[in-house]
């Protein structure tokens, strides 16, 4: 293509046909290509982000791209958004994604997070606890947490119990 002489594809007849070509694997989306000749960008004034392929791309991506000046990334974190308007993460695509992540660090595991999307939630019928997101998270916690309705902290308290049987 003459508009994007280092762009090496195979199939140079899909750049700029007016449909973005995503896939990471016909190559399209990427500087070299333009872009997919233009196909893949969004263009929303007052938008300023250094990677303008991210936006609509799928993927929900911290802000600059989560804000209203560029379409809450293009409409990826519209449902994020919605299901978890006070959460607030470097992060956002790792909240529900089947995996808890636990680590202090990231502020997956909080409420506003909904426990990571209730990836870090353990459910045990009659096991009431003031802190669930506690079961489960690597720490052995004391009573209510570690008995045998919450499966004693949701097996965190497994090594503790066999090595003081009687505390």
């Amino acid at each position: 293509n003459e508009l994007y002489p280092n762009c090496t594809v195979d199939k140079p007849y899909l750049v700029g046909n007016g449909k973005c070509d995503e896939d990471a694997y016909d190559g399209l989306n990427v500087p070299e290509c333009g872009y997919d000749g233009g196909d893949c960008l969004i263009i929303l004034p007052g938008c300023n982000v250094p990677n303008p392929e991210w936006l609509g791309d799928g993927f929900c991506d911290l802000p600059p791209y989560n804000t209203p000046e560029c379409d809450y990334d293009g409409g990826d974190c519209d449902e994020f958004n919605e299901l978890y308007p006070n959460c607030t993460v470097d992060k956002p695509y790792l909240v529900g994604n089947g995996k808890c992540d636990e680590d202090a660090y990231d502020g997956l595991n909080v409420p506003e997070c909904g426990y990571d999307g209730g990836d870090c939630l353990i459910i045990l019928p009659g096991c009431n606890v003031p802190n669930p997101e506690w079961l489960g998270d690597g720490f052995c916690d004391l009573p209510p947490y570690n008995t045998p309705e919450c499966d004693y902290d949701g097996g965190d308290c497994d090594e503790f119990n066999e090595l003081y049987p009687n505390c």
